[in-house]
């Protein structure tokens, strides 16, 4: 029984030590105002520089240091737009809270200078998309066409009975066919039924680039978009025949070399929507018949180590019947459509190249209602 009023006593000072140490720190309430105006200035930062205690201002420009023991101190104030300020504060012995308002100086700070630059590019950014010939042999339901493969590509608009395309909703013209560098202003077969083949033949294809969006200005008015269309560029080691035939055409190719200095390519097909619409009708009321041939010539020729020599023809015939036994505006088109040209390209070094293309194109449209 002794024990015990021993342990009480020493319990007691412990309490009396601990309250004496709280008792021993002082909590300092502070607010911050703009000397301009009077308004509170929230997110400020406060802090002692003599101990390592820090508070921020809050929306009402208050803040609060705990624990602060009596004495002299340095109180710090900053914030992003105002004059910094360092303040000499003494805390007495008998306070437990002690109270203070700063005001604080709008002032206009220089920053450094930013400077943002642009990576160099080689040219303009664009969108580009490429497909090779087996590419777009693979793609299914496009009838080995060309501009039917590309409507597979993002960014491209057609419908099911069209080969002709909108890049970027632009109009169908907007949109600038090349072959080899020579343009192609009639590009469609069957222009009175909404183009429904191109005029290049797939065998005389090696790949194509649709470019959409940035376009330089070699492309002129053609705002939309640029389908590139490029023939083989290998040179055959020997001749080759090659014939096909489909649902909608048959086709026939020849290449080879020429005395080892040059190539050439030569690519026909013939339509044959004609024959089948002949002999299977869907409405008996309604006869239609559509025509169509077109021919392509390659010729290459290396002139000089860096230079080579191009001739190139692409022709194309469509006709076009359409007769209607309860419809008086029948149909009767035909059309003939034909370029031509020539392109000399020299590479004098890896940054200098010169080409020259000539080229002329012959359009010939009728229709009779």
């Amino acid at each position: 029984m002794a024990s015990e009023p021993g342990v009480a006593m020493v319990l007691c000072g412990i309490l009396l030590c601990a309250s004496a140490s709280d008792a021993s720190g002082v909590a300092l309430h502070g607010t911050l105002l703009s000397r301009e105006d009077g308004q509170p200035l929230p997110y400020g930062v406060v802090r002692l520089s003599d101990r390592n205690i820090r508070g921020e201002s809050n929306r009402a420009g208050e803040f609060v240091l705990p624990d602060v023991s009596p004495g002299d101190h340095v109180l710090a104030v900053s914030l992003i737009g105002y004059r910094p300020r360092v303040i000499a504060i003494h805390i007495a012995e008998a306070d437990s809270v002690a109270t203070i308002r700063i005001e604080l100086e709008p002032v206009a700070f220089a920053l450094r200078a930013i400077s943002i630059r642009a990576p160099a590019r080689a040219g303009p950014r664009m969108s580009t998309e490429v497909l090779s010939r087996d590419e777009i042999a693979g793609l299914p339901a496009t009838g080995d066409d060309l501009f039917r493969a590309v409507q597979t590509l993002p960014g491209v608009i057609s419908t099911d009975i069209s080969a002709s395309f909108r890049v970027r909703g632009g109009a169908t013209d907007e949109t600038l066919v090349r072959m080899d560098g020579f343009n192609l202003p009639e590009p469609y077969h069957l222009r009175d039924v909404g183009g429904a083949l191109s005029v290049v033949s797939l065998d005389a294809v090696g790949h194509a680039r649709l470019q959409a969006g940035g376009l330089p200005a070699r492309y002129a008015e053609h705002l939309s978009g640029a389908l590139e269309i490029h023939s083989e560029s290998e040179l055959p080691r020997r001749s080759v025949a090659r014939i096909r035939a489909g649902v909608a055409q048959a086709s026939a190719q020849l290449s080879g070399p020429i005395g080892g200095k040059g190539s050439y390519l030569l690519a026909l097909r013939h339509g044959l929507l004609d024959a089948v619409f002949r002999s299977y009708r869907v409405n008996p009321d309604v006869e239609f018949v559509p025509d169509f041939d077109d021919v392509l010539a390659l010729t290459r020729l290396s002139l000089a180590p860096a230079q080579d020599l191009e001739l190139f023809f692409l022709g194309a015939r469509d006709d076009l019947l359409w007769n209607d036994s309860y419809d008086g505006n029948d149909t009767v088109s035909r059309q003939r459509n034909m370029t031509a040209g020539a392109q000399w390209s020299a590479r004098w070094s890896d940054r200098l190249n010169h080409r020259v293309v000539l080229s002329a194109d012959y359009l010939d449209r009728r229709r009779l209602l």
